[in-house]
């Protein structure tokens, strides 16, 4: 196994097993929701509509800025998990000193959702900028801001791109992880119902 050297035995602990599991059924679903999120905006923002007119301008914006903020809620949600829980749990359980890359990857995923953000947050910007001068302005107005949307619309493609590439990264990396967590964690557990047995027998003996 890849990373069970790495955890460090005497901080497992019976009572964290439901825990664990509970953080490896989430990040497989947020996977599974993110990465669906992510792919459908990126699909989105490629497909950028012709300058043909205010209304359709407007219906295709309107879509994609309720889609980009959905993904930006989403972000902020599991970002705060993956730092205050997720990651605080591994920090715990390892020996940072037998692979400090496996620590520094910890800090590198969190960057990464940050600074998707921060791209999910300028978008949201430029979008509602372009929004309202379509519903203030016509027809001629639409052509103008045609330009000016092309130019928001990859900043959200930069940040489908970070999400795609954090996502692949928890697949590679900390989904094996807290497999190999949760082996451990069975090995510790049949070690104490072993030692536990053996202690009893002893006692029964001196009886």
């Amino acid at each position: 196994m890849q990373y069970y050297h790495l955890v460090d035995r005497n901080a497992l602990k019976l009572s964290c097993k439901s825990q664990f599991l509970q953080h490896v059924k989430r990040l497989e679903n947020k996977q599974a929701y993110l990465n669906r999120r992510a792919d459908a905006l990126h699909e989105l923002s490629l497909s950028v509509p012709p300058a043909s007119g205010s209304h359709h301008m407007l219906g295709f914006l309107t879509e994609v800025k309720a889609k980009a903020s959905s993904l930006q809620q989403a972000l902020t949600c599991h970002a705060e998990w993956e730092t205050e829980q997720l990651f605080a749990a591994l920090r715990g359980l390892l020996r940072p000193r037998k692979d400090p890359e496996l620590l520094h990857c910890f800090m590198l995923l969190e960057h990464d959702l940050a600074i998707a953000l921060d791209y999910l947050g300028l978008f949201l910007k430029q979008a509602d900028a372009i929004l309202y001068r379509l519903r203030r302005g016509g027809e001629p107005l639409a052509y103008a801001l045609h330009e000016r949307w092309k130019q928001a619309s990859q900043l959200l493609i930069q940040a489908c791109l970070i999400v795609k590439c954090h996502l692949d990264v928890e697949r590679q990396r900390i989904i094996p992880l807290l497999d190999e967590i949760m082996v451990a964690l069975r090995i510790s557990g049949r070690a104490s119902q072993s030692d536990i047995a053996h202690s009893q027998e002893a006692a029964a003996v001196l009886y």
